[in-house]
């Protein structure tokens, strides 16, 4: 598996194992810490700070492949559009490809769009916002999960905007009036309108970030218990 093959960053490293740990509902911590470790050496590494190997495993597929976030992503707590690809163990059969495409129905608690086979699978929400395929490479199957809600910053933006206009009335007004200090009221109603923005931003970021590892976690789990069994 190209997974099993893959070498890690520090900061991989770091992530999954932290992962893991918030999987496990753990609070261990690993103090050892290596650049270009193997997904099988960050496995026997948690182990030792009693880290379950299916815990690592899943934390590893929720981690990006696109180096180190951006400021912004770092700033609102991730991203408006993610993607992952991640390999799963076993060829991809009718049953299995059954089980991905059901596995994003749930999630998403829609029908949604799309078919699935062992010739691969391709699903969308009929809104677009989310994709989920499957291709099968022999003994292994690739999956790809792809969330956008950047649409979702439209409304953060209308919202935001009508504040600004708001405000700027409300400050007008009360220097018409003399009822109060015109600048206190535009600097107090700017602040709450950037404070609403703000948050509005970090929950369509938050809420991103979410639903695709909501949607990897099923899957995977779905198809590693149909492995198992």
């Amino acid at each position: 598996m190209k997974d099993a093959s893959k070498r890690y960053t520090e900061r991989e490293f770091s992530l999954i194992l932290s992962k893991a740990a918030e999987l496990a509902g753990s609070s261990n911590l690993v103090s050892r810490i290596e650049d270009g470790l193997t997904l099988k050496e960050i496995t026997s590494i948690g182990a030792e700070a009693g880290l379950d190997a299916d815990c690592i495993v899943r934390a590893a597929r929720l981690i990006p492949e696109d180096g180190r976030p951006s400021v912004l992503s770092k700033a609102i707590g991730g991203a408006f559009r993610d993607r992952r690809a991640f390999d799963l163990p076993g060829e991809l059969t009718d049953e299995s490809a059954r089980r991905i495409l059901n596995s994003a129905r749930r999630v998403m608690q829609s029908h949604g769009v799309g078919d699935a086979g062992a010739s691969g699978v391709s699903w969308s929400t009929k809104a677009g916002h989310v994709f989920v395929s499957a291709q099968g490479d022999r003994a292994e199957t690739r999956v790809q999960v792809s969330v956008d809600h950047r649409a979702a910053l439209v409304g953060a933006l209308i919202l935001g905007s009508a504040g600004v206009v708001a405000v700027l009335y409300t400050a007008i007004a009360a220097g018409d009036s003399g009822f109060a200090n015109p600048y206190l009221v535009l600097a107090g109603g700017a602040g709450l309108t950037a404070a609403y923005v703000w948050s509005a931003v970090r929950r369509i970021a938050a809420k991103t970030r979410a639903t695709l590892e909501r949607l990897i976690d099923a899957i995977s789990e779905s198809v590693d218990r149909e492995g198992a069994s």
